[in-house]
């Protein structure tokens, strides 16, 4: 080291280490060296060519024979950045790790398609009514197609056919009922046009799609007059023929995939019983009435296409 503040020495090979890393250089290629206070940088200077080390604890240039003190820091300091380096980096793994795990999916997914086509079965509870003219509960199959409109309302058109039974009666009593004379088939066309409301408007909540629907139709009587009926007087025989229907309800769509799905609906709906004129001039009279509404709940499950 004393080589070092007598000037130009022979051509004797020195290693100074800065930083802990080991710089080859002749001593009589060391020209100088110089300490700036401002930046706190060392300056070294073999054969012109500069050599800049930052060390906040490097002594005033009246210290540089003792190399020794600040090399020593210059090694802690090191150490410290790469520590440093290694603590970073090994937060920015785990963070991009944590980020990952933390991906959370939308339970929403828009539905693409507008236009659905399917079919459908279910069972309807009739209400036969006060006189009790009307068909008996039985099956129903049907089919349906519906297009969305916007946003959340759809428009469906279905039809369902059904088939029962009903009493045939005729006026005389019986412990205070009207009497059975027999029993006839019945045959009925349940035709409907509804607008649907989908509750989480167009997609899907955890591949379910709730809604509510309103409708209007008409229940259309396909079997007539039955072989029983036609023993009886003209003014007795019950014909249903043809209705209005009004219906509302509600039910829930299964989007197991993007275009096939799976539906439960319960619908209420609405239609007219009329009474034949004979039950009217009847001992029960003042208990009958000549028309009434009825309410009759549908329930159905189906499968649709969306395209």
């Amino acid at each position: 080291m004393d080589r070092l503040r007598g000037g130009r020495p022979g051509p004797d090979a020195a290693a100074l280490r800065f930083g802990g890393c080991p710089v080859e250089r002749h001593v009589d290629a060391f020209t100088g060296m110089a300490y700036d206070e401002e930046c706190e940088t060392l300056h070294v200077n073999f054969d012109r060519q500069e050599v800049r080390l930052a060390c906040a604890a490097a002594k005033r240039p009246s210290t540089f024979g003792r190399l020794s003190g600040w090399e020593n820091s210059l090694k802690g300091t090191m150490i410290q950045w790469t520590s440093s380096v290694l603590v970073a980096l090994v937060l920015l793994l785990t963070g991009v790790h944590e980020v990952m795990a933390q991906t959370i999916r939308s339970p929403y997914r828009f539905i693409e398609e507008s236009q659905t086509g399917g079919i459908w079965a279910g069972y309807l509870a009739t209400e036969r009514g006060s006189v009790g003219l009307g068909p008996e509960a039985g099956p129903i199959v049907g089919g349906r197609y519906s297009i969305r409109l916007s946003g959340a309302f759809t428009v469906e058109a279905d039809a369902g056919y059904f088939w029962s039974t009903r009493a045939v009666l005729d006026t005389a009593v019986v412990d205070g009922n009207f009497r059975q004379v027999g029993e006839a088939d019945f045959r009925a066309l349940l035709l409907n046009g509804a607008l649907r409301f989908n509750l989480t408007g167009p997609r899907t909540w955890n591949r379910l799609q709730p809604y509510v629907i309103f409708g209007a139709g008409a229940m259309v009587d396909l079997t007539g007059t039955s072989t029983t009926e036609e023993l009886l007087p003209v003014d007795v025989r019950y014909d249903f023929g043809t209705s209005f229907a009004g219906l509302f309800g509600g039910g829930v769509e299964w989007f197991p995939s993007e275009r096939v799905t799976f539906r439960l609906d319960l619908r209420d709906a609405l239609w007219k019983i009329n009474t034949p004129t004979a039950f009217l001039l009847s001992r029960l009279a003042d208990e009958t009435t000549s028309d009434e509404w009825t309410q009759n709940f549908l329930f159905s499950v189906g499968a649709a296409l969306h395209f």
